[in-house]
């Protein structure tokens, strides 16, 4: 669904994946609502464009994208990693998705260059998600959302002298961190990664479900902010 107005948050890209994208034989193009970052679809139809169940407010509109889990999904590019730089150390990704019942590991988005794994956000099953910086690094986070709606806030802060502290809130609560493996790099490095929606860095764990929605923005949002943002879009 489209939420109300977040150009406030100021994101740096914003992806509304709803109808006022455009489907332009053979791809679909997906609209950067904040910035230039542009998307375009990977082995999808027109008939991607489903009906959204998700409980909307005035306004919405109430459509979705449906991935397949086997050959679909967003590619939007470098600028977005361009457009961040190097020694990145506050920044906040967020967006709306379904589980399947039977999901297992698949990307939900994803920053890197196809064969270096640096920025994730992975399902590992319908209760469990994982949050990656680089190969060995990670946090997960888990919580039950099959087959119904979820919003994910994923807020990344630092001051570029000690390790990166991630918060991650499930439809506007903070949820805490089940276990964590390696310790988070003081900054992150994205220039010349290409992001990908429903889908991880190389491309080998594509998303099942539906998504809507992805904001992603270059400051670290505050709780108030998530609260702002989780609400203007249900």
């Amino acid at each position: 669904g489209t939420p109300s107005d977040i150009s406030s948050l100021s994101p740096v890209s914003w992806w509304k994946l709803n109808a006022e994208d455009v489907f332009t034989y053979p791809n679909w193009i997906i609209r950067d609502s904040a910035g230039t970052n542009n998307g375009a679809s990977s082995g999808m139809t027109s008939a991607n464009l489903v009906q959204s169940n998700l409980q909307l407010g005035a306004g919405f509109s109430p459509y979705a994208f449906d991935l397949d889990g086997t050959s679909q999904y967003f590619n939007c590019g470098t600028q977005l990693g361009n457009a961040l730089g190097s020694s990145v150390t506050n920044f906040t990704l967020s967006g709306w998705y379904t589980a399947r019942s039977g999901a297992s590991t698949e990307g939900i988005f994803g920053l890197g260059n196809g064969s270096a794994h640096n920025f994730s956000l992975v399902q590992e099953n319908y209760a469990s998600r994982r949050v990656y910086f680089g190969p060995l690094v990670s946090k997960t986070f888990i919580y039950d959302s099959r087959n119904q709606w979820a919003n994910f806030v994923i807020v990344v802060s630092g001051d570029g002298s000690s390790p990166l502290t991630v918060k991650y809130y499930h439809d506007g609560v903070e949820i805490p961190t089940s276990s964590s493996a390696g310790t988070t790099p003081n900054s992150m490095n994205f220039s010349s990664n290409n992001a990908y929606i429903g889908n991880n860095y190389n491309l080998t764990s594509f998303y099942d479900g539906n998504v809507s929605n992805f904001s992603f923005f270059d400051i670290s949002l505050t709780s108030s902010q998530v609260t702002e943002l989780n609400n203007n879009q249900r």
